[in-house]
């Protein structure tokens, strides 16, 4: 079987045809350039504006770090100057010979008792912290007890 020959007008518009693929496909590979190189500003400032956010982050929480370290340390003080407080006063109480005082100081080392067990959770001690309070309420509990208290 012999190759038919092409016409000049079929060869013409088989090149026109071509012609077109090609400028199509250029256009799709322009569009698709395009298109990356906006993902890729969109990535850059995405990655910007997280860094920039970071950077606010640490900075926030360098500003409250001493703040939160002292209201820890305020908090701890607290804990352990009112269970001391309710230990010297159940201990007054355990020595008046005058019912009055000694009413009035049970009462109120039961109130410092109460105020620790109110505030101990909130305050967020470490192990070693928790334990040292922990050891001045058992004996403040202790000495409560012997004073008639119900706990």
């Amino acid at each position: 079987m012999a190759k038919e020959k092409k016409s000049a007008t079929q060869r013409r518009q088989a090149g026109l045809e071509a012609a077109e693929s090609s400028r199509n496909l250029r256009r799709q590979q322009e569009q698709a350039q395009s298109l990356a190189e906006r993902a890729d500003k969109q990535l850059t400032e995405a990655q910007k504006h997280q860094a920039s956010q970071k950077g606010f982050l640490a900075q926030t929480a360098g500003r409250f770090a001493k703040p939160i370290g002292e209201l820890h340390a305020a908090s701890v003080r607290f804990l352990n100057t009112e269970a001391d407080v309710g230990l010297n006063l159940a201990r007054i109480a355990a020595e008046s010979r005058d019912s009055r005082k000694t009413e009035r100081n049970r009462r109120r080392a039961r109130e410092a008792y109460d105020t620790v067990l109110k505030y101990l959770g909130p305050a967020a001690l470490t192990s070693e912290e928790l334990e040292s309070i922990q050891e001045k309420m058992s004996v403040l509990r202790d000495l409560l007890h012997s004073l008639g208290e119900r706990l």
